[in-house]
Formats: structure tokens, sequence, C-alpha cells
């Protein structure tokens, strides 16, 4: 398959929202995806403010596939070779990212990210995707990035849910490909989301100056 898809088409879409009924069939698919709690929201929404950077992308012949294709909302192949879902360059070395900057400071309690996997095709993840990272996010009092998640179990599942034993605040995080499924070395991701609260904001009574 040629630079990000050459045969992966627009056609044949499935809902993501399919992974939520009991009783899964196809194994590839993955985690189940929790229903968002009352305030809940994705944070790493280009509709929520957030933008997206890339180690490398792809934008040839075949197809554009930039950062910004995976903070779309869109979590199957709608869209795909047009915009939606990011490729890394072909030919760059592993580790490749994909970076997400929230417009402030966010409080994040839950990742996920989805790799490539087409429904009812031989295009599944276990063909193109990604199969181990990390999920870094920045740490502004120590001007670093700090590991958030690792990935290793070398799962080759379209869906991974990574709900954190403590909720972090931070103002970016990125998703570093380590490892993937197919031979030509690129990292195929569809979407990445940062779930969270908003944090409260602390009202202050004004004083009686009587």
């Amino acid at each position: 398959m040629e630079s990000g898809a050459a045969s992966l088409k627009i056609g044949g879409i499935a809902d993501s929202s399919s992974l939520q009924i009991a009783g899964i069939a196809d194994p590839l698919l993955g985690d189940e995806l929790p229903v968002p709690s009352p305030g809940e929201r994705n944070w790493a929404l280009a509709s929520e403010g957030s933008t997206a950077s890339a180690s490398s992308e792809t934008n040839d012949q075949y197809g554009v596939w930039r950062a910004s294709g995976v903070i779309d909302g869109v979590r199957d192949d709608t869209g795909w070779t047009t915009g939606h879902g990011w490729v890394s360059e072909g030919g760059q070395p592993l580790p490749q990212w994909v970076e997400v900057n929230f417009p402030s400071e966010r409080e994040v309690s839950r990742f996920v990210v989805v790799t490539y996997h087409k429904l009812d095709s031989t295009d599944t993840a276990s063909k193109w995707g990604v199969t181990n990272y990390r999920i870094e996010a920045w740490d502004a009092a120590a001007g670093s990035w700090k590991t958030a998640v690792t990935e290793i179990a070398s799962r080759t599942v379209k869906t991974r849910v990574h709900t954190l034993k403590k909720p972090l605040k931070t103002t970016k995080f990125r998703v570093v490909a380590l490892n993937v499924a197919p031979q030509d070395g690129r990292a195929r991701l569809l979407q990445v989301e940062a779930w969270g609260s908003p944090i409260p904001t602390t009202s202050t009574t004004p004083s009686d100056s009587r």
C-alpha cells in the first residue's frame, strides 16, 4: 500500500459507535468506548479550540493526512485520503508523534487512541495500525514532557481507552508512536481524544463595604 493508503478508499463506512454494542464479534475493534459522564468533554477536538501538529505528515498523490485530521471528531475512516486522519511521512524513522495543544489548561481523566482500521475489509488494525505508543503530557512547571500512558502490549486493535488513576492538568499532550504494524514504518491514526470535566473556577464573594 502506497503512502498512507492507496487502497484505503472512502466507502463501506461504519460508525465507531458500534464499539458500544454488547457482544462485539470483531476483537480487532478493541476497547469499549465508555459513555461520557455528564459534563465530560473531549478537549482534543478542534471545535473545543485545540490545534494539532506532528513530527511529520503525508501529502502526496494518494491523499492528505495531516495532524489536524485526528481532532475532527470522526472515529471511522470517513474522509480518509481527503484530510481525515494522520499518516507520518514515508522514510521517517520511528518514533513519530502527533501533538494536541489546548487553548488553555485542561483537566484530563481519559485518553482514547483510534488507529487505522476499516470494518468489513482486510485493511485492519493488525495490518495498518499503530501497535505500541506513549502518551505524554506537558509539565509546565518542569518544562518537559511527562509520560501519562505507556502502551507496549503490541495490541493490534482499532480503539484503546486509557482511564487515568488520577486526572492530570496540562496545556498539551502528544501520542508518540513507537511501533507500527505495516512494513512501510508509517504511523496511521484516525483520532486521538482527551476527555475530562471543566476545571472549577474559584468564585469570590464581594466584601461588604458598608
